[in-house]
C-alpha cells in the first residue's frame, strides 16, 4: 500500500501558498489604486484657481472704478472720455496680466488674462474677464463680467 499523505498535503500547501499570493497582489492593486486617485486629487492647483480667480475679479473691480472715478478725464467730450478710459483701463490690466503670468509661469503654469471693458456715457460700466490656465495636467476656461457702475 502506498501512502499518498505527503503528496496531499504538499500540494495543499502550494494551492494555499498560490491563493495567498493573489490575494496579495489584489490587496497591492487596491492600495495603489487609492493612492493614485488621491494623488491626483491633490495635484489639482483648485487653490492656485481659486486665487487666481478672485485676483482677477478684484483687480478688474478695482481698475474700473479708479479710471472711472478719475477727474482729470472730465475736460473730455463724453464720446472722447469713454475711449481714454477705456485705454487706460486696457494698458494696466494687460500690465497686470503680465505680471500674473510671470509669476505663474515660474510655477510651472501658463496663464493668459484678458479684459473686454464696456463703455456707455463715457464711464466703463462692466468687464468681461477671461481667464485660461494650464499646468501641464489641468486646464481651467472662464468667462466673467464684472460689474463696474451699479
Amino acid at each position: 500500500m502506498d501512502d499518498d499523505s505527503g503528496q496531499v498535503i504538499l500540494m495543499m500547501a502550494i494551492i494555499i501558498v498560490i491563493g495567498m499570493v493573489v490575494l496579495l497582489v489584489y490587496l497591492n492593486q487596491s492600495l495603489l489604486a487609492g493612492r493614485s486617485s488621491s494623488m491626483s486629487i491633490m495635484n489639482f492647483p483648485k487653490n492656485d484657481i481659486r486665487e487666481l480667480k478672485e485676483e482677477t475679479i478684484a483687480e478688474a473691480y478695482t481698475l474700473g472704478r479708479m479710471v472711472n472715478d478719475n477727474l482729470s478725464y472730465n475736460v473730455y467730450s463724453v464720446d472722447e472720455r469713454g475711449i481714454k478710459r477705456e485705454q487706460d483701463y486696457n494698458e494696466n490690466f494687460n500690465r497686470y496680466s503680465d505680471s500674473i503670468s510671470r509669476l505663474y509661469a515660474e510655477k510651472g503654469s501658463l496663464i493668459k488674462l484678458t479684459s473686454t471693458p464696456r463703455v456707455e456715457n463715457g464711464n466703463i460700466v462692466n468687464a468681461t474677464v477671461t481667464i485660461s490656465y494650464k499646468n501641464g495636467e489641468t486646464t481651467y476656461f472662464e468667462n466673467t463680467t464684472i460689474q463696474v457702475l451699479n
